[in-house]
């Protein structure tokens, strides 16, 4: 159980990482509560992260190394002009070892110092207490009223940078 700081990397996604990005999309369990899309095959995962690759634009990928740079999460980043809305999965071995944690707020940190971002959106299953509690920690508030057609059964929570 997570009880203090913990290293962490954060890496773009590259084809460097396929094993451990393909462990976390292939199994249904890590993605519970993200929506990150499930892979059924390395073929379709190498798909995947050519896409990150080569989306850049308006996506970006990148994965979450522990101490011993084994990819332990992923992190998607949607970038929106003034805002980025951020998805996070992380692989269940190494879940609340504080992963999650970290990459949140070394994400945070650097858009704060970047300055390109004025706010960081997090979508959130109902049921995904732990999560809320996190982010919640970190200072994200919940965000209602937002007419975003594809939320359903998603809470929206918003960190002003």
């Amino acid at each position: 159980m997570y009880n203090g700081k913990v290293s962490i990397y954060l890496r773009n996604i590259s084809f460097n990482y396929l094993d451990g990005v393909h462990e976390i999309l292939s199994d249904s369990e890590n993605l519970k509560y993200s929506e990150i899309p499930y892979s059924k095959n390395l073929d379709y995962t190498k798909r995947q992260i050519e896409f990150y690759i080569t989306n850049t634009h308006d996506i970006d990928g990148k994965v979450i190394l522990n101490e011993e740079e084994k990819v332990v999460g992923l992190i998607l980043l949607f970038d929106c002009q003034n805002f980025v809305e951020v998805d996070i999965a992380c692989n269940k071995k190494y879940q609340k070892n504080g992963y999650a944690e970290e990459a949140l707020e070394e994400l945070i940190n650097e858009f704060k110092e970047e300055g390109i971002y004025n706010k960081m959106y997090i979508r959130i299953f109902e049921e995904d207490y732990k999560t809320k509690n996190l982010v919640k920690k970190l200072g994200f508030k919940q965000v209602y009223n937002e007419n975003y057609i594809f939320d359903y059964g998603l809470e929206r929570f918003v960190l002003y940078l």
